[in-house]
């Protein structure tokens, strides 16, 4: 049994079972294929022709050589398909309640993903809004909480980290 738990395009699997699993796809197939860019650009017809048919024989038998493809969300699953193009089944991750049990819940919205201008960025900022709004118009026994982590060394994430700050000063 070879599982694979992968955020790039996976290797292939030669194992009698293989179950890949997906976090996310951050590798589009076209950067796979080198499809992209001044190389790309430079082939001829026929050679674009020939490494097209290549890469879809290849990416094809890629992820024919598991048996299941598992993504870790709806949301992960949407992107596959669009992204790979390929169909996944959603199994989330298991969420034990240990450290819940027994407790009385508090009135706090939680929010995790890192503090990033670029990439995937979580939208702090009209979250931070939204709960304002909230607040404002009653909602004033709860608290919204941001935890992430913050790559120090990029100016663009500080200052963004900055103004999570300023536009929470005042809320819970």
């Amino acid at each position: 049994l070879f599982i694979n738990s992968i955020y790039q395009v996976p290797c292939f699997s030669h194992a009698k079972k293989g179950i890949m699993i997906v976090h996310f796809p951050f590798q589009k197939r076209v950067d796979f294929e080198g499809r992209i860019g001044y190389r790309w650009e430079q082939r001829t017809a026929i050679s674009k022709a020939f490494r097209r048919l290549y890469y879809k024989i290849e990416w094809r038998a890629r992820f024919h050589s598991y048996n299941a493809k598992v993504a870790n969300s709806e949301f992960t699953r949407q992107w596959v398909k669009k992204y790979w193009d390929v169909d996944c089944k959603v199994i989330s991750p298991p969420i034990d309640n240990m450290f819940t049990r027994g407790r009385q819940r508090m009135n706090t919205i939680l929010s995790v993903g890192r503090f990033s201008v670029g990439g995937h960025n979580k939208k702090h900022l009209p979250m931070i809004q939204v709960f304002k709004d909230l607040y404002c118009a009653g909602l004033s026994d709860w608290e919204y909480v941001l935890i992430g982590g913050l790559k120090e060394y990029e100016s663009g994430d500080k200052q963004y980290f900055s103004s999570l700050q300023k536009a929470s000063q005042g809320y819970p």
